[in-house]
């Protein structure tokens, strides 16, 4: 995955990418560890590639 990359995955697609759940996810997102760059149709959250490499740096440590 590329950093530029401005294609935008819901938080089913990034959680099956990252193999965790949605709703850690949206706990993390509560707690401001990983917030969406963008909210869709219906606050659906979107994430980038960008918040996706974020949460792998920090799996990693």
């Amino acid at each position: 995955m590329s950093t530029g990359d401005k294609r935008y995955r819901t938080v089913s697609q990034t959680a099956q990418l990252l193999e965790l759940t949605v709703r850690t996810l949206h706990y993390w997102g509560e707690i401001h560890l990983l917030r969406p760059s963008r909210r869709g149709s219906e606050s659906a959250r979107l994430y980038t590639t960008q918040d996706i490499e974020k949460v792998q740096h920090t799996l990693i440590y």
